[in-house]
Protein backbone atom coordinates (compact mmCIF):
# COMPACT_ATOMS: atom_id res chain seq x y z
CA UNK A 1 0.00 0.00 0.00
CA UNK A 2 1.25 3.42 -0.80
CA UNK A 3 -0.26 6.06 1.33
CA UNK A 4 1.66 9.86 0.78
CA UNK A 5 0.52 10.86 4.31
CA UNK A 6 3.07 13.47 6.13
CA UNK A 7 4.08 14.41 2.52
CA UNK A 8 2.43 18.10 2.10
CA UNK A 9 3.73 18.51 -1.76
CA UNK A 10 2.84 15.21 -2.63
CA UNK A 11 -0.45 15.33 -1.07
CA UNK A 12 -0.99 19.00 -2.88
CA UNK A 13 -0.09 17.67 -6.02
CA UNK A 14 -2.72 14.33 -5.58
CA UNK A 15 -5.27 17.02 -4.57
CA UNK A 16 -4.65 19.28 -7.94
CA UNK A 17 -4.68 16.17 -9.83
CA UNK A 18 -7.94 15.16 -8.42
CA UNK A 19 -9.81 18.10 -8.90
CA UNK A 20 -8.25 18.35 -12.89
CA UNK A 21 -9.33 14.88 -13.56
CA UNK A 22 -13.09 15.72 -12.23
CA UNK A 23 -13.45 19.52 -13.00
CA UNK A 24 -11.55 19.24 -16.89
CA UNK A 25 -11.79 15.57 -17.67
CA UNK A 26 -15.40 15.04 -16.40
CA UNK A 27 -16.87 18.54 -16.42
CA UNK A 28 -15.11 19.55 -19.63
CA UNK A 29 -14.39 23.01 -17.78
CA UNK A 30 -11.42 25.00 -18.03
CA UNK A 31 -9.93 25.80 -15.21
CA UNK A 32 -7.48 28.91 -13.56
CA UNK A 33 -5.02 27.64 -10.85
CA UNK A 34 -4.06 26.65 -8.71
CA UNK A 35 -4.06 28.83 -6.15
CA UNK A 36 -2.17 28.99 -2.71
CA UNK A 37 -4.23 30.77 0.17
CA UNK A 38 -1.98 33.68 0.17
CA UNK A 39 -1.87 33.89 -4.04
CA UNK A 40 -5.62 34.78 -4.47
CA UNK A 41 -5.72 35.84 -8.22
CA UNK A 42 -6.01 39.58 -10.11
CA UNK A 43 -9.55 40.66 -8.85
CA UNK A 44 -9.80 40.81 -5.06
CA UNK A 45 -10.05 38.49 -2.35
CA UNK A 46 -11.66 35.28 -1.82
CA UNK A 47 -15.34 35.78 -1.97
CA UNK A 48 -17.71 34.59 1.20
CA UNK A 49 -17.66 30.75 0.70
CA UNK A 50 -21.35 29.83 1.77
CA UNK A 51 -21.83 26.40 0.60
CA UNK A 52 -18.75 23.52 0.91
CA UNK A 53 -19.33 19.84 0.15
CA UNK A 54 -17.42 17.70 2.13
CA UNK A 55 -16.32 14.09 2.12
CA UNK A 56 -14.48 12.19 4.91
CA UNK A 57 -11.34 9.59 3.94
CA UNK A 58 -10.34 7.04 6.78
CA UNK A 59 -7.53 4.75 6.83
CA UNK A 60 -5.46 2.79 9.30
CA UNK A 61 -2.25 5.39 7.63
CA UNK A 62 -4.14 8.19 6.68
CA UNK A 63 -7.62 10.25 7.60
CA UNK A 64 -8.80 13.58 6.64
CA UNK A 65 -11.41 15.79 5.67
CA UNK A 66 -11.93 17.18 1.86
CA UNK A 67 -13.93 20.34 1.67
CA UNK A 68 -14.60 21.82 -1.94
CA UNK A 69 -16.41 25.26 -1.24
CA UNK A 70 -17.84 27.63 -3.68
CA UNK A 71 -20.35 30.98 -3.55
CA UNK A 72 -24.25 30.15 -4.19
CA UNK A 73 -23.65 30.93 -7.61
CA UNK A 74 -21.06 28.94 -8.08
CA UNK A 75 -22.32 25.62 -6.77
CA UNK A 76 -25.61 26.27 -9.40
CA UNK A 77 -23.40 27.00 -12.51
CA UNK A 78 -21.70 23.56 -10.93
CA UNK A 79 -24.25 21.39 -10.74
CA UNK A 80 -25.80 22.85 -13.74
CA UNK A 81 -22.50 21.49 -15.36
CA UNK A 82 -23.19 18.28 -13.55
CA UNK A 83 -26.63 18.25 -14.52
CA UNK A 84 -26.53 19.10 -18.29
CA UNK A 85 -28.11 22.18 -17.95
CA UNK A 86 -29.85 25.31 -16.02
CA UNK A 87 -32.87 23.75 -16.90
CA UNK A 88 -32.18 20.90 -14.85
CA UNK A 89 -31.77 22.47 -11.50
CA UNK A 90 -35.54 23.65 -11.51
CA UNK A 91 -36.44 26.01 -8.18
CA UNK A 92 -34.91 23.32 -5.67
CA UNK A 93 -32.17 24.49 -3.85
CA UNK A 94 -31.59 21.15 -2.58
CA UNK A 95 -30.32 20.01 -5.95
CA UNK A 96 -27.62 22.59 -6.38
CA UNK A 97 -26.58 21.44 -2.73
CA UNK A 98 -26.90 17.24 -4.05
CA UNK A 99 -24.88 18.22 -6.61
CA UNK A 100 -21.82 20.00 -4.53
CA UNK A 101 -21.94 17.04 -2.38
CA UNK A 102 -21.44 14.55 -5.83
CA UNK A 103 -18.69 16.67 -6.50
CA UNK A 104 -17.04 16.53 -3.34
CA UNK A 105 -17.40 12.42 -3.22
CA UNK A 106 -16.38 12.90 -6.91
CA UNK A 107 -12.86 14.70 -6.31
CA UNK A 108 -12.34 12.56 -2.83
CA UNK A 109 -12.37 9.54 -5.32
CA UNK A 110 -9.82 11.01 -7.10
CA UNK A 111 -7.82 11.89 -4.44
CA UNK A 112 -8.12 8.17 -3.07
CA UNK A 113 -7.16 6.74 -5.89
CA UNK A 114 -3.77 9.01 -5.72
CA UNK A 115 -2.89 8.61 -2.01
CA UNK A 116 -3.96 5.21 -1.97
CA UNK A 117 -2.76 3.12 -5.22
CA UNK A 118 -4.02 -0.08 -3.65
CA UNK A 119 -7.65 1.19 -3.29
CA UNK A 120 -7.95 -0.50 0.39
CA UNK A 121 -6.55 1.71 2.26
CA UNK A 122 -9.06 4.20 2.46
CA UNK A 123 -12.39 4.84 3.17
CA UNK A 124 -14.49 7.50 2.01
CA UNK A 125 -17.69 8.85 3.87
CA UNK A 126 -21.03 9.68 2.95
CA UNK A 127 -20.61 12.85 1.04
CA UNK A 128 -22.04 16.08 3.35
CA UNK A 129 -23.05 19.80 2.78
CA UNK A 130 -22.84 22.82 4.78
CA UNK A 131 -24.14 26.30 4.24
CA UNK A 132 -22.36 29.03 6.01
CA UNK A 133 -19.19 30.72 5.53
CA UNK A 134 -16.52 28.12 7.95
CA UNK A 135 -13.20 26.16 7.23
CA UNK A 136 -12.40 22.74 8.74
CA UNK A 137 -9.12 23.67 10.70
CA UNK A 138 -8.61 20.36 12.87
CA UNK A 139 -10.36 16.96 12.94
CA UNK A 140 -7.20 15.59 14.58
CA UNK A 141 -5.30 17.13 11.65
CA UNK A 142 -1.74 17.55 11.75
CA UNK A 143 -1.13 19.13 8.46
CA UNK A 144 -3.29 20.43 5.30
CA UNK A 145 -3.97 21.84 1.72
CA UNK A 146 -5.67 24.76 0.31
CA UNK A 147 -6.20 25.23 -3.32
CA UNK A 148 -8.27 27.68 -5.31
CA UNK A 149 -9.52 27.58 -8.56
CA UNK A 150 -11.46 29.79 -10.95
CA UNK A 151 -13.65 28.43 -13.24
CA UNK A 152 -16.58 29.07 -15.15
CA UNK A 153 -15.85 33.14 -13.19
CA UNK A 154 -15.98 31.57 -9.83
CA UNK A 155 -14.13 30.61 -7.00
CA UNK A 156 -13.56 27.23 -6.05
CA UNK A 157 -11.74 26.10 -3.13
CA UNK A 158 -10.86 22.74 -1.70
CA UNK A 159 -9.12 22.25 0.97
CA UNK A 160 -7.71 18.91 2.73
CA UNK A 161 -6.80 18.47 6.45
CA UNK A 162 -5.27 15.20 7.61
CA UNK A 163 -2.86 13.29 9.82
CA UNK A 164 -0.91 10.59 8.76
CA UNK A 165 -1.76 7.98 11.46
CA UNK A 166 0.10 4.60 12.25
CA UNK A 167 -0.96 0.99 12.78
CA UNK A 168 0.16 -0.21 16.01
Amino acid sequence: MTVLAGESHAVSTALDTAFRQVIETMFGLEVEGPFAEDAVPAGGAVPALTLAGMVGLAGHEFRGMLQVACDEEGARKLAATLLGGEEMLGDDPAIVRDSLGELANMIGGSLKRQLDHSGSAIELSLPSVLEGEARIRSVGATDGVWLGWRAMGSTIVTSLVYAETTSA
